[in-house]
């Protein structure tokens, strides 16, 4: 999985807006991704280009379920991220990949890689506040939603449509405004 640095400007530039779930707080010590979502914004557009809930293949601690709402049960049979890798470099490419804490999504995503065989993402990165300080909101609630749901809030702001709903969105389980704070 690798992207290039965007060269045009700030207007024309392709963003890779992302967020990941993980099963602990540190990959270098056998932390995992759970769920990884990419919004693209780019010539004035959003779409969400990628989304999907992993299996870490490693329980998930007790902690982590009640932040995130992400449950063994619902991680169960989905895909590894050595499955669902290449379609999330399609999603990357050629984008500045843009976070809430670019460092630490950017490790879970080159550990990942490292684990699954792949190059580690190539482009730079950058916090929110560094490119669109008007769409970092104080808004806490934005952190107890599903990865899609947060990179979806995030982008409101700027005036643009919102992408579909994901299915862990849909579910009944209510899961989706649950959790995570950081």
């Amino acid at each position: 999985m690798t992207s290039r640095p965007a060269s045009e400007s700030v207007e024309h530039a392709r963003f890779a807006v992302v967020d990941v779930e993980t099963t602990g707080v540190r990959a270098q010590v056998g932390g995992r991704i759970l769920e990884v979502a990419v919004a693209i914004l780019e010539g004035g557009t959003i779409h969400l280009a990628f989304e999907a809930l992993l299996d870490p293949g490693t329980p998930i601690p007790l902690w982590v379920a009640r932040l995130t709402g992400i449950t063994d049960s619902m991680v169960a049979g989905r895909p590894r991220f050595g499955d669902v890798v290449a379609g999330l470099g399609r999603a990357l490419d050629a984008a500045v990949f843009v976070a809430h804490n670019a460092r630490f999504d950017w490790r879970f995503l080159a550990a990942e890689c490292a684990l699954a065989g792949v190059p580690a993402p190539g482009a730079r990165s950058a916090s929110p506040a560094a490119w669109f300080p008007s769409f970092v909101t104080a808004d806490s609630t934005m952190w107890r939603r599903s990865s899609a749901s947060r990179t979806r809030h995030a982008i409101a702001p700027l005036g643009m449509p919102s992408p579909p709903l994901t299915s862990c969105e849909r579910c009944s389980g209510g899961h989706a405004n649950e959790g995570w704070r950081r």
